[in-house]
């Protein structure tokens, strides 16, 4: 017999750890092999809970055959007023993270729910003592109680319950996802076993082999402080004289529908815990036990320490997701295929013990799901037709994930792009009005399930596919019933309804209505006054470009409007041309003076003297796939304010998503700003400079926002004149910003 595999308790592991070895597997007397009952794991966690400790017992639910799911609360907190999870989380309240441990979602992985059994004890003990005063913790011993009683990996209508994460389609693993979803944990941990196997001539080893969970998708603090969970489990591992390697020869997981990887879409830091076991009875079963109490505790016990940061970067990552959500830019992508590459950095010495009992260590090098192979921008939401046959399955899908959603009236007109395709390659028609009959629902992504969502309503999200997790996947929703909305959502977090006017300088005509493709405009001035006779109170006016229009002279002011405009193309290549040739530098220019948004468009600009985009003081963003063509190298400035007018303007806000700019002015140019500045730019090209004006005082606050963005001279509050900045200058600087000269808060010396 190969007890190499893994070596007995020693004396002193007994001695610390003593109080593991009295749940049910090891004081009832069960027969050979017979694993703990549910009767006797219930009676167990009872016969812990006293009047005056911290424990409180509750049930998330019951499986297909009757049993009951308990989950185990502790905190600090009196609980004896609630009589359910729900009620209990509410007295619980979010001040102190909470650690959500579940285990055996396998039936016939025992020892992680004897794990979670004693590290349940241990929590109503002095371990207990030692966290609760930092933390909450919530321990669900058994998941599949059904397959425990078969001893069989999967729940009673034989699905596998660590691949229903995202279809949901069993009581237990929906009951589970409503406990998370209640819970709100900074951390879940998962119990499991991995097969007892021999391959050639050597016996897989290690104590505990782990994973974590992120994609590109998240912040490099949530991936540093996920693995830092990581390192901190394999030392304390190393401490206790066991052995430990990666999970599957990876570091993270890619699959949406598996929880760890379900998990991390929602900012919730995760790690999977596996120890050696299916197939092998009660072999080694104390040492098996105690790697699962050791591993989980180490945990549980870094979260405690490190409270605050932990709590703060989880609440940090879920608001993330959910304002990446509200805005359509390039860097917010929906991933649909992920591949890994071998990270050299995190490779380590692996234990292998031969069947003639010698050993040696051989070099894991575990991969990083971390790149991107199939993706597309996100939406910012999703839209459903009411009243269709699928409408009722896409409800039940998000009503199970708590996703929000609303309702649109019946004859609502939404501008839209819809999918067509397959569910392994889906494509995307332009965008379009289109109108429901019935009326129809918009999913939001700007919430924290906002990645879940595309998970579920992203026809062909490849890696997905194995187990059909997307609805098109699961034959519950055509391809080309799925639309999806491509601006930001407005100020009251909703989509905006468009009016839609149609130009077209080569084939327009102004005596047209400009309603349809087929009856263009000709002119901007037209489109606009077709904008204002049609765009009711409370919608938002857009002009889809058919072709590439050139502006005529050497500057152009789009008209005011009392609402909002959205300016487009039909296939992002068409736009304008700007050709100015007045001597006058003040005299080159775009001049916008309404609150105004480009998206999916192309700026050509065929000139090599300076010249401008300016906002007038209104709010201007170059959204997500706007293209800047410029002339030997030479593109236009963008402006907040205005230019040389001789104008105050009362404030400037400027969003930048896209582009290829010389310079970015804040606010004015030669103009004073009489107000804010506020200049978000989150992903861009400058050739020179990033500042709130070129000359004159700064009258107001500044704020700037910066990520995915290179500057190839400077970043200032101020100015390059010297001039003054006479409110609060605010800098933030977020992923991957590169400023050659760097970055000042003030003016140009």
């Amino acid at each position: 017999e190969a007890n190499a595999l893994c070596q007995e308790i020693t004396p002193e592991m007994r001695a610390e750890y003593a109080d593991v070895f009295t749940t049910p597997i090891f004081t009832s007397g069960n027969a050979d092999h017979q694993m703990t009952t549910q009767s006797q794991m219930e009676d167990f966690i009872h016969g812990l809970d006293g009047a005056e400790d911290d424990m409180y017992i509750y049930s998330i639910g019951t499986t297909q055959n009757g049993l009951d799911i308990p989950v185990v609360f502790f905190t600090r907190k009196d609980l004896s007023a609630a009589a359910t999870y729900a009620e209990a989380v509410a007295i619980m309240g979010q001040d102190k993270p909470t650690v959500l441990y579940r285990a055996q979602v396998h039936g016939n992985e025992p020892s992680s729910g004897e794990g979670a059994l004693a590290v349940i004890q241990r929590l109503d003990g002095a371990y207990g003592e030692s966290v609760l005063d930092r933390i909450n913790v919530c321990v669900i011993p058994r998941v599949n109680p059904d397959g425990a009683y078969n001893y069989n990996r999967r729940l009673q209508n034989k699905v596998d319950g660590n691949r229903d994460n995202l279809r949901l389609t069993t009581p237990e693993i929906t009951a589970y996802m409503r406990a998370y979803q209640t819970i709100d944990p900074v951390l879940v941990l998962d119990g499991h076993e991995y097969n007892a196997y021999i391959e050639t001539s050597y016996i897989t080893t290690g104590d505990v082999i782990c994973s974590v969970n992120y994609t590109p998708v998240n912040s490099n603090a949530f991936r540093d402080l996920s693995l830092a969970l990581m390192d901190n489990t394999y030392a304390t591992m190393v401490e206790n004289g066991m052995n430990y390697r990666y999970y599957s020869n990876c570091i993270n997981g890619y699959d949406p529908n598996v929880c760890g990887s379900f998990t991390g879409r929602q900012g919730t830091l995760f790690m999977l815990l596996e120890v050696r076991g299916i197939g092998y009875g009660l072999h080694n079963y104390e040492r098996r036990v105690l790697s699962h109490v050791v591993s989980a505790e180490s945990a549980i016990t870094y979260v405690a320490e490190n409270a605050n940061q932990v709590q703060s970067i989880v609440r940090d990552e879920k608001q993330r997701i959910a304002d990446l959500g509200a805005t359509y830019e390039e860097s917010d992508q929906v991933v649909l295929s992920l591949t890994g590459t071998e990270n050299k950095e995190r490779a380590i010495q692996v234990l292998r013990v031969y069947q003639n009992g010698t050993q040696s260590y051989t070099t894991q090098t575990p991969k990083e799901y971390n790149v991107v192979e199939r993706s597309r921008i996100a939406p910012t939401a999703y839209v459903i037709a009411a009243g269709e046959s699928y409408t009722q399955a896409v409800l039940d899908a998000v009503d199970k994930h708590g996703i929000s959603y609303s309702f649109l009236p019946a004859g609502t007109t939404v501008l839209l792009q819809q999918y067509t395709g397959t569910t392994t390659e889906a494509s995307l028609t332009e965008e379009k009005p289109v109108t429901f009959p019935n009326g129809a629902y918009v999913f939001y992504k700007n919430q924290v399930r906002g990645i879940t969502l595309s998970m579920l309503l992203e026809p062909d999200v490849t890696d997905a596919a194995d187990y059909s997790g997307t609805l098109a996947q699961q034959k519950k929703l055509p391809v080309e019933a799925i639309y999806r909305y491509v601006h930001d959502l407005n100020e009251a977090g909703k989509l905006d309804f468009h009016k839609v006017v149609y130009l077209s300088q080569s084939a327009g005509n102004d005596d047209n209505d400009g309603l349809t493709e087929a009856a263009p405009v000709a002119t901007v001035a037209a489109a606009y006054a077709r904008l204002q006779a049609i765009v009711p109170e409370g919608y938002a006016g857009a002009v889809i470009l058919l072709d590439t229009y050139t502006i005529p002279g050497s500057n152009i002011h789009f008209p005011a409007c009392d609402f909002k405009v959205l300016l487009t193309s039909k296939t992002g290549s068409e736009g304008f041309t700007f050709s100015p040739t007045h001597s006058t530098q003040a005299q080159r220019y775009i001049a916008f003076n309404s609150e105004t948004t480009l998206e999916n468009i192309t700026i050509t600009y065929t000139k090599t003297s300076l010249s401008c985009i300016k906002a007038n003081g209104h709010k201007l963003t170059i959204g997500a796939n706007v293209t800047t063509v410029g002339t030997a190298g030479r593109y236009l400035n963008l402006v907040g304010g205005t230019y040389e007018d001789g104008l105050q303007a009362d404030g400037a806000d400027l969003t930048i998503r896209s582009g290829h700019w010389r310079n970015i002015y804040a606010g004015g140019f030669n103009d004073q700003i009489k107000g804010e500045i506020k200049l978000t730019v989150t992903n861009a090209t400058v050739d020179n400079n990033i500042l709130s004006g070129y000359s004159q005082n700064v009258n107001g606050n500044v704020s700037l926002y910066l990520e995915n963005v290179a500057v190839a001279n400077s970043i200032f509050g101020g100015n390059s004149s010297r001039r003054n900045v006479k409110g609060n200058v605010t800098i933030t600087l977020g992923e991957n910003v590169t400023a050659a000269n760097g970055v000042y808060a003030g003016s140009s010396a």
